[in-house]
């Protein structure tokens, strides 16, 4: 992850329509793969309606990580969230953006 000062982080904040704390949140977690719960976060959405999503196909790369097919919990690519909020920006015309 490259370095950003606060001020840049505040205007990336503004851009996306967020708080500096989400917009953080989501520069530490661009290399991670995600859970339900925050997907949900950063989307707006309940956990819920992703885990629907997830299962509808529309985050590519998602898969069940954990013990037991029961027990696995599913995991998101950030690079799938991030084509899902710029296929729903495009569509509705809104930002889908965190709290």
């Amino acid at each position: 992850m490259d370095t950003i000062t606060m001020s840049e982080l505040y205007t990336q904040a503004q851009t996306a329509g967020t708080t500096a704390a989400t917009a953080l949140k989501e520069r530490i977690t661009m290399d991670k793969d995600l859970s339900v719960k925050i997907v949900a976060d950063m989307t707006s959405q309940s956990p819920a309606v992703i885990g629907r999503l997830v299962r509808a196909g529309y985050f590519p790369g998602a898969y069940k990580a954990g013990m037991g097919e029961g027990n696995a919990k599913w995991v998101i690519p950030y690079s799938a969230v991030q084509a899902y909020r710029e296929r729903m920006q495009a569509k509705t015309g809104l930002s889908v953006s965190g709290k």
